[in-house]
C-alpha cells in the first residue's frame, strides 16, 4: 500500500492476490467535510489453469486461459515440499505423473508477473 497527501487529497494506491489474480486499486479521498471518494480498479489479470484430466491416472495437459506461453512450472506435495520443476517455452505441456504416488497436488504455474496455482490429483 502506498499512500500521498497532496493539498487536500490523499492518494492510496494497494493490491490483493488473495483470489489468485492480481487486482491492483487505487482511492483518491478529499480531506473534507463532505469529500469525496473515488476507488478504481486500475489493473486486473487473471491467470486461469486449466487441467485436462483432473483427475488423472497417468498424465495431465496443462494450459492457461490467455493461450500465452507457460514461462515456469511447478508441484508441490500437500506438505509444500517442491516434487517437479520445470522452465517451460510452450503454450500447453504434457506431464507424465506416472511416476508419482497417488494423492493431492497443488500446481504452481508463472507467466511473466502473474502467479497461479490449482489442485490437481493423481489416482
Amino acid at each position: 500500500m502506498s499512500m500521498v497527501i497532496k493539498n487536500d487529497t490523499l492518494h492510496t494506491v494497494w493490491g490483493s492476490t488473495r483470489d489468485g489474480s492480481l487486482g491492483i486499486w487505487y482511492s483518491r479521498t478529499k480531506a473534507s467535510i463532505g469529500g469525496t471518494t473515488d476507488i478504481k480498479l486500475l489493473n486486473s489479470e487473471s491467470l486461469i489453469i486449466n487441467t485436462i484430466p483432473n483427475p488423472t491416472t497417468d498424465h495431465i495437459m496443462v494450459s492457461v486461459n490467455n493461450k500465452t506461453k507457460i514461462d515456469l512450472l511447478e508441484i508441490y506435495s500437500v506438505s509444500g515440499k517442491l516434487i517437479h520443476s520445470q522452465k517451460n517455452n510452450d503454450f500447453e505441456i504434457k506431464l507424465d505423473l506416472k511416476h508419482f504416488a497417488d494423492g493431492i497436488y497443488q500446481l504452481k504455474i508463472q507467466q511473466g508477473n502473474l502467479v497461479s496455482y490449482k489442485k490437481i490429483i493423481k489416482q
